[in-house]
């Protein structure tokens, strides 16, 4: 079966952001929570807390007061990114009236979004209708003037307690790996697509299932620059590209493919001065240039000066360093 995107669903908005609760979502409801009344007079919680297993979230309805719902849950450690950097989740939501009591919770959790339905009855006041809950804030998230000029700044989650707060993360491992994330919650994985090119990594996320309580799917869009994934001079075209997505988190490696000759390497070493005087070259330590294997750096010599680099051929002025021949050669793994 085909798959295809429908671009003219996604709304232009120039100079801002559809939800600064998510500097990549474009389309659909906003804010980290979401509370309305039902036509059943009970209350409706949404809470986006991606990264989280379906069975991994637990709540628990106030004992004393029966007023709010505790939620918590821990995202899942993923390869390549820091243990201190796995998030924690804490918060609470329900009732902020005192005429009201919840009698009953119906949650379930998917695609890194906490859904609740919190069944209650009066116990006094019965003649007036409550429309009080908490946080007081819920579905303020988001809002923004459509009549300002100024850029809308991104909020944190509020309900990380440990962790990241951002909606992207990347990190680069000792194995010359990039790997990057970007919240999409509830969004599956069949539903996110990443389009890459020699320029950037797009990718594009949404719902296609959308909860009957939702008032709409949400549609996600966004892209990573090869300046941000890739090292100086090092094409993006020279990467393996992987992706998976799981609890509303889209999660994309690179690798690099190439093993680059050292005539290129010394013409891109990055964030160092390199220094051509006749046939003599001067070459300074290479800090963050990345190999895909370890005996991949064998076939760069560990010199700070090399000498006569002519046509080809390599002649290093200190004994016990390597001669190399046809430099001018791209040499893959």
């Amino acid at each position: 079966m085909a798959a295809y995107i429908d671009m003219s669903r996604i709304p232009y908005i120039p100079g801002t952001l559809h939800a600064t609760n998510n500097p990549y979502q474009r389309y659909g409801p906003k804010g980290f929570m979401e509370i309305k009344v039902l036509n059943n007079d009970n209350l409706y919680v949404r809470v986006d807390l991606p990264g989280v297993p379906d069975d991994a979230i637990r709540y628990r309805v106030d004992a004393v007061r029966q007023k709010v719902v505790f939620f918590s849950g821990e995202e899942t450690h993923r390869d390549g990114y820091k243990a201190e950097e796995v998030r924690e989740y804490s918060g609470t939501a329900g009732l902020g009236c005192d005429c009201c009591e919840i009698t009953g919770v119906d949650a379930k959790m998917k695609d890194g979004v906490l859904r609740m339905i919190l069944a209650r009855v009066k116990v006094k006041d019965h003649d007036k209708k409550c429309t009080h809950f908490l946080p007081l804030n819920t579905g303020k998230s988001g809002r923004y003037d459509v009549n300002s000029f100024n850029w809308v700044e991104v909020e944190s989650h509020p309900f990380v307690v440990k962790g990241r707060k951002d909606t992207l993360a990347s990190q680069r491992t000792s194995d010359g790996c990039f790997h990057f994330s970007v919240d999409m919650p509830g969004v599956c994985g069949d539903d996110m697509f990443v389009l890459p090119n020699e320029n950037e990594i797009k990718f594009y996320g949404e719902n296609k299932e959308v909860h009957e309580h939702d008032e709409s799917c949400r549609i996600f869009l966004g892209a990573v620059s090869n300046r941000q994934c890739c090292s100086y001079g090092i094409p993006l075209l020279n990467h393996n590209i992987s992706w998976d997505a799981e609890f509303g988190v889209l999660k994309v490696r690179l690798r690099l493919l190439l093993c680059l000759c050292p005539a290129f390497v010394f013409l891109t070493v990055t964030s160092h001065v390199h220094c051509l005087l006749g046939n003599s070259v001067d070459v300074y330590p290479l800090m963050q240039l990345i190999y895909p294997q370890k005996n991949a750096v064998d076939l760069v010599p560990p010199i700070t000066k090399v000498h006569n680099l002519i046509f080809g051929r390599t002649w290093v002025d200190s004994p016990g360093e390597m001669v190399m021949t046809n430099l001018t050669t791209l040499i893959t793994r």
